[in-house]
Protein backbone atom coordinates (compact mmCIF):
# COMPACT_ATOMS: atom_id res chain seq x y z
CA UNK A 1 0.00 0.00 0.00
CA UNK A 2 1.38 3.44 -1.25
CA UNK A 3 0.74 6.76 0.96
CA UNK A 4 -1.78 7.45 -1.56
CA UNK A 5 -3.52 4.19 -0.98
CA UNK A 6 -2.94 4.54 2.86
CA UNK A 7 -4.77 7.85 2.82
CA UNK A 8 -8.08 6.89 1.08
CA UNK A 9 -8.38 3.74 3.27
CA UNK A 10 -8.39 6.07 6.05
CA UNK A 11 -10.88 8.54 4.00
CA UNK A 12 -12.94 5.71 3.06
CA UNK A 13 -12.84 3.70 6.28
CA UNK A 14 -14.25 7.09 7.86
CA UNK A 15 -16.80 7.84 4.86
CA UNK A 16 -17.90 4.29 5.09
CA UNK A 17 -18.39 4.00 8.97
CA UNK A 18 -19.04 7.42 10.43
CA UNK A 19 -22.13 8.25 11.08
CA UNK A 20 -22.60 10.08 14.59
CA UNK A 21 -21.44 13.87 13.48
CA UNK A 22 -21.31 15.47 9.93
CA UNK A 23 -17.70 15.59 8.95
CA UNK A 24 -16.00 18.77 7.67
CA UNK A 25 -13.66 16.97 4.53
CA UNK A 26 -10.70 18.55 3.47
CA UNK A 27 -10.84 20.78 0.43
CA UNK A 28 -14.83 20.50 0.79
CA UNK A 29 -16.50 23.86 1.43
CA UNK A 30 -18.54 22.92 4.98
CA UNK A 31 -19.53 25.57 7.37
CA UNK A 32 -21.27 24.33 10.61
CA UNK A 33 -24.76 25.39 12.59
CA UNK A 34 -23.83 26.73 15.84
CA UNK A 35 -25.69 24.35 16.98
CA UNK A 36 -23.99 21.10 15.32
CA UNK A 37 -21.29 18.48 16.45
CA UNK A 38 -19.08 18.20 13.95
CA UNK A 39 -15.45 16.53 13.04
CA UNK A 40 -12.94 17.68 10.61
CA UNK A 41 -10.01 14.72 9.30
CA UNK A 42 -6.46 16.22 8.37
CA UNK A 43 -3.87 13.69 7.28
CA UNK A 44 -0.04 14.57 7.94
CA UNK A 45 2.45 12.78 5.89
CA UNK A 46 5.04 11.82 7.58
CA UNK A 47 8.64 10.26 6.99
CA UNK A 48 10.01 7.36 4.60
CA UNK A 49 12.71 5.26 4.71
CA UNK A 50 14.10 2.88 2.70
CA UNK A 51 13.80 -0.93 3.77
CA UNK A 52 15.37 -2.57 1.45
CA UNK A 53 17.99 -2.10 -1.16
CA UNK A 54 16.88 -1.25 -4.58
CA UNK A 55 14.40 0.18 -7.11
CA UNK A 56 11.88 -2.53 -6.10
CA UNK A 57 12.67 -3.03 -2.27
CA UNK A 58 10.44 -2.13 0.58
CA UNK A 59 9.79 1.43 1.70
CA UNK A 60 8.28 2.34 5.37
CA UNK A 61 5.98 4.93 4.90
CA UNK A 62 4.44 7.01 8.21
CA UNK A 63 1.74 9.87 8.40
CA UNK A 64 -0.28 11.00 11.44
CA UNK A 65 -4.29 11.29 10.99
CA UNK A 66 -5.88 14.04 13.11
CA UNK A 67 -9.58 14.10 13.66
CA UNK A 68 -10.69 17.17 15.30
CA UNK A 69 -13.90 16.77 17.05
CA UNK A 70 -16.39 20.09 17.54
CA UNK A 71 -19.00 20.67 19.95
CA UNK A 72 -21.15 23.80 20.79
CA UNK A 73 -19.72 26.03 23.04
CA UNK A 74 -20.90 25.76 26.80
CA UNK A 75 -22.75 22.58 25.91
CA UNK A 76 -19.82 20.69 28.48
CA UNK A 77 -16.91 19.02 27.14
CA UNK A 78 -18.80 15.17 28.11
CA UNK A 79 -20.58 14.68 24.15
CA UNK A 80 -16.97 15.73 22.18
CA UNK A 81 -14.95 12.89 24.42
CA UNK A 82 -18.14 10.20 23.46
CA UNK A 83 -17.52 11.24 19.97
CA UNK A 84 -13.59 10.87 20.82
CA UNK A 85 -14.10 7.20 22.12
CA UNK A 86 -15.98 6.68 19.16
CA UNK A 87 -13.61 7.34 16.36
CA UNK A 88 -10.82 5.43 19.03
CA UNK A 89 -13.01 2.60 18.84
CA UNK A 90 -13.62 2.98 15.18
CA UNK A 91 -9.70 2.97 14.26
CA UNK A 92 -8.77 0.50 17.44
CA UNK A 93 -9.20 -2.98 15.54
CA UNK A 94 -8.92 -2.23 11.76
CA UNK A 95 -6.55 -4.77 10.47
CA UNK A 96 -5.36 -3.28 6.88
CA UNK A 97 -2.72 -4.92 4.78
CA UNK A 98 0.35 -4.08 6.19
CA UNK A 99 -0.58 -0.83 7.87
CA UNK A 100 0.53 -0.23 11.34
CA UNK A 101 -2.70 1.53 13.58
CA UNK A 102 -0.71 3.45 16.97
CA UNK A 103 -2.42 4.00 19.81
CA UNK A 104 -4.71 7.30 19.77
CA UNK A 105 -4.25 10.60 22.15
CA UNK A 106 -7.14 12.36 23.04
CA UNK A 107 -6.25 16.13 24.04
CA UNK A 108 -8.84 18.44 24.87
CA UNK A 109 -8.06 22.42 23.31
CA UNK A 110 -11.51 24.03 24.79
CA UNK A 111 -12.41 26.89 22.86
CA UNK A 112 -11.94 27.31 19.03
CA UNK A 113 -14.73 29.45 16.68
CA UNK A 114 -17.79 29.09 18.73
CA UNK A 115 -17.25 25.49 19.88
CA UNK A 116 -15.22 23.17 22.09
CA UNK A 117 -12.34 21.47 20.37
CA UNK A 118 -11.20 17.88 21.15
CA UNK A 119 -8.11 16.35 19.05
CA UNK A 120 -7.65 12.74 18.39
CA UNK A 121 -4.18 12.13 17.07
CA UNK A 122 -2.58 8.76 16.25
CA UNK A 123 0.11 7.46 13.63
CA UNK A 124 0.30 5.11 11.40
CA UNK A 125 3.21 3.16 9.31
CA UNK A 126 2.86 0.91 6.05
CA UNK A 127 5.27 -1.33 4.37
CA UNK A 128 5.24 -0.80 0.79
CA UNK A 129 6.74 -2.88 -1.79
CA UNK A 130 7.07 -0.98 -5.13
CA UNK A 131 6.38 -2.41 -8.52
Amino acid sequence: MNPLQLRDTIVGHIYDNWSSTEVAWPNKSYTPSPDTDWIKLIIRNGFSADLEIGRDGADLNACTVIIDVFTPVNSGNRNGLVHAEGIRALFYALDVDDVTFEAMEINEYGENEGFYQTRCSFSTKVIYYPG
